[in-house]
C-alpha cells in the first residue's frame, strides 16, 4: 500500500454514519506496464471491495445500534444483513445489485448504481427517514412492499445495510471505470480518488424545506392549478391527467427503458399522494426519469397544482378535503 493511501483521511457523511472505509485493491496503484498478476488481482478489486466493505460497514452499524440501545432495556441487536436477507435479498438481491430471484419488472434498484426515485434531497440520495418510509410503506404501484411489521431498530439496521451496500456497490463502479480508463491509455488507478468518488456519491445532501400545513381546494385554489399544470404538466401527462400527452411516446428513462407518465385519475401515486410528498416529487423531480424538478415554482403554486392534482382522482362535485401533513 502506497503511502498516500496509507495517510488517506477517513471518509465522512454529514448527517449520517461515516461510511466504512474502503480497502485498497491489491498491488493499487498500478505502475504502467502491468503485468498478468497485476491485472488480475486489479479486475478483482471490485468484488473483494463489495465482500470486505460489506463486513466493516455491518460492523459498524452494529456498533452504532449498539450505542443507542438503553442499558435499562437489552436486547438483542437487529442484524441488519439477516434482515436484508430475509425481506430484500428477493428482490434487490445479496449484494443489492437488482439481480434478486425474483424477476420483477421494472428491476429492483441496484442500490450502488441508480439514484433513488423518492428522497427529500437534491442530489437523490435518501435520508434515514426517507428510507424508513419506503421501508414500512412501500411504493404503491410498483413491486415494492411495505413492512410496516418491523420494529424501528429492524428498519434501522436494515437501513444500515443497505448503506454499506451502496457505499461497496458505489466504489467497485468507480473502481471499474478507472481501470477502464487506464487500459485507454489513461492514469494509473488511483484508490484515494475512487474513495472520494464513492463518497461523493453516497453523501445525503440537506433535506428540502416541505411544508407542514397545505391550503384546502377550494375553487379558486383549483382554477389557478389549472393554468400551473396546463404550463408545466400536460404535455406527460395530459389534459385529463391520464398520463397520455403528446411527448408520451419520446419518453425514456435513464437507463432507455421507456417511461410512461403516471395516471393521476388513478389515485396511485409512487412514494405516496399526501401533499407534503407531492411537493417533494413536484419540486425535486423522480431522478432517472423524465419527471423534472420544478424549482422555480412558488409555493402558492405548488399549493395550488397539488391540489388540481389531487383532484384528478377525486369526484368532481366533492373535491379533495383541507389536508395537514408533517414531514
Amino acid at each position: 500500500m502506497s503511502a498516500e493511501t496509507a495517510e488517506r483521511p477517513a471518509v465522512h457523511t454529514p448527517e449520517t454514519p461515516s461510511a466504512p472505509q474502503q480497502p485498497t485493491p491489491p498491488d493499487a496503484p498500478v505502475p504502467n506496464g502491468l503485468t498478468a498478476i497485476g491485472k488480475t488481482a486489479l479486475f478483482s478489486a471490485p468484488l473483494l471491495l463489495a465482500v470486505v466493505g460489506w463486513g466493516g460497514g455491518k460492523l459498524f452499524y452494529d456498533r452504532t445500534t449498539a450505542a443507542a440501545t438503553p442499558a435499562s432495556a437489552p436486547q438483542p441487536e437487529p442484524d441488519g444483513g439477516a434482515l436484508y436477507a430475509q425481506h430484500c435479498a428477493t428482490c434487490h438481491g445479496v449484494r443489492g445489485d437488482g439481480k434478486g430471484v425474483a424477476a420483477v419488472y421494472p428491476p429492483a434498484r441496484y442500490f450502488g448504481f441508480e439514484r433513488f426515485k423518492f428522497a427529500h434531497t437534491t442530489n437523490g440520495i435518501p435520508t434515514d427517514q426517507d428510507l424508513a418510509g419506503i421501508i414500512k410503506n412501500g411504493i404503491p404501484g410498483s413491486a415494492m412492499p411495505g413492512f410496516p411489521q418491523l420494529t424501528p431498530a429492524d428498519t434501522q439496521a436494515i437501513i444500515g445495510h443497505v448503506r454499506t451496500l451502496t457505499w461497496s456497490g458505489a466504489y467497485a463502479r468507480f473502481w471499474k471505470k478507472a481501470v477502464k480508463d487506464y487500459e485507454d491509455g489513461g492514469d494509473d488507478p488511483d484508490p484515494s480518488k475512487v474513495a472520494k468518488q464513492t463518497a461523493a456519491f453516497c453523501k445525503i445532501e440537506k433535506p428540502i424545506p416541505v411544508p407542514d400545513v397545505y391550503p384546502p381546494p377550494t375553487p379558486d385554489s383549483l382554477e389557478r392549478g389549472r393554468k400551473v399544470y396546463l404550463a408545466s404538466c400536460v404535455s406527460c401527462h395530459g389534459n385529463e391527467g391520464k398520463g397520455d400527452g403528446p411527448q408520451v411516446k419520446d419518453l425514456k428513462n435513464e437507463d432507455g427503458t421507456p417511461n410512461v407518465p403516471r395516471d393521476l385519475t388513478s389515485g396511485i401515486f409512487k412514494g405516496g399522494g399526501d401533499p407534503h410528498i407531492l411537493y417533494s416529487r413536484i419540486r425535486l423531480g423522480i431522478p432517472g426519469t423524465p419527471m423534472p424538478a420544478t424549482p422555480t415554482l412558488s409555493n402558492p403554486e405548488m399549493f395550488d397544482l397539488i391540489n388540481y392534482v389531487r383532484n384528478f382522482s377525486k369526484p368532481k362535485e366533492s373535491p379533495v378535503s383541507t389536508t395537514t401533513a408533517g414531514k
